[in-house]
């Protein structure tokens, strides 16, 4: 982790409701699992249809997701989570990100994730049940957008 260092890490992860809950010394062994990638603007991170295994969060700049089909359907953030489907289950990669301007990345790989399970378990099991209920909430949010309002039923 040689462009951050462990407690700057930390206190990023502290601000990310996907890593809520933790202990200092769990948020010290889940910062050393990380790692921090740079891209620079018009980077693929990574493309739809690729295996995935890693999620990402974003420190600085911009990335866009998108997919064939649909084209860009989100601009993310500062402090925002991308990628997370692949640590709930191995699949190909839903979309693409791309960088939208220079950016940094913090990553988290399945394989560290499962690492992070043996030194500190429950630390572990709180970012996968934080990741689960992240996914439930986008996938709620999806569909609240695209079912017909109920309330022109009545």
């Amino acid at each position: 982790m040689s462009l951050l260092d462990k407690e700057r890490v930390c206190q990023i992860l502290k601000q990310v409701p996907t890593f809520a809950g933790l202990y200092e010394e769990e948020y010290r062994a889940l910062a050393e699992a990380c790692g921090v990638e740079t891209y620079q603007p018009g980077s693929v991170i990574f493309h739809e249809g690729e295996p995935g295994n890693k999620l990402y969060l974003l420190l600085v700049g911009a990335v866009t997701i998108g997919t064939e089909r649909t084209g860009v359907i989100a601009t993310l953030k500062p402090l925002d989570l991308f990628g997370e489907v692949a640590m709930v289950e191995p699949t190909n990669r839903l979309a693409t990100a791309e960088a939208a301007a220079k950016t940094t990345v913090l990553t988290l790989t399945s394989n560290a994730l499962e690492e992070l399970q043996v030194v500190e378990p429950r630390a572990a099991f709180l970012v996968m049940r934080n990741i689960a209920n992240a996914l439930a909430a986008k996938l709620t949010n999806t569909n609240d957008r695209i079912a017909p309002s109920r309330s022109s039923e009545i």
